[in-house]
């Protein structure tokens, strides 16, 4: 489970979240600092523009919550495997697709082939790209996609935490 902290926005069906639903407010973090090849990643570059920026999203909850709370997200690693396959692969194939189909009309149609080939690419990448939106509308609230508060953040209450006995040695 791949899990965010994030504070709790809006609670109630006025504000367009509904029964088992919160809007819930995260930031986005860079992890950039502690990771040795920091200078020679293009990674890094990204993070740096994007740090800091708040996002919105839809979550699932069993809990009771109100406006303020802090929560941890949780979203299933399957999830982020289905979504990133749809998201990269499925373009993908329909690029090839599109090319291939370019290539079976290749000896029927008299234009450069080149030309041909790049038109079936962006048809066919287009379609892909048509097919993702599509696919984002059908399960825009689909459960499964939706991250779910999987509990309330706490912070750690140390005057609760067992103190250390001394070592008395003899």
């Amino acid at each position: 489970m791949i899990e965010e902290t994030g504070k709790v926005i809006s609670t109630g069906p006025e504000d367009t979240a509904s029964d088992g639903t919160v809007w819930v407010e995260t930031v986005r973090e860079s992890t950039c600092g502690s990771c040795s090849a920091q200078k020679g990643c293009g990674h890094s570059v990204l993070e740096k523009i994007y740090e800091g920026q708040r996002h919105q999203v839809l979550a699932t909850t069993d809990l009771k919550l109100e406006v303020g709370d802090e929560v941890v997200l949780g979203v299933p690693e399957d999830a982020v495997f289905r979504g990133s396959f749809v998201l990269y692969l499925v373009p993908m194939v329909f690029l090839i697709l599109g090319m291939g189909t370019a290539g079976l009309l290749e000896s029927t149609v008299d234009v450069n082939a080149d030309l041909l080939f790049a038109i079936g690419g962006v048809l066919g990448l287009s379609v892909g790209v048509l097919f993702i939106q599509r696919h984002a509308r059908i399960n825009k609230e689909n459960s499964e996609y939706l991250p779910a508060v999987i509990r309330r953040s706490s912070s750690v209450n140390y005057s609760s935490v067992a103190q250390p006995q001394p070592i008395h040695i003899r």
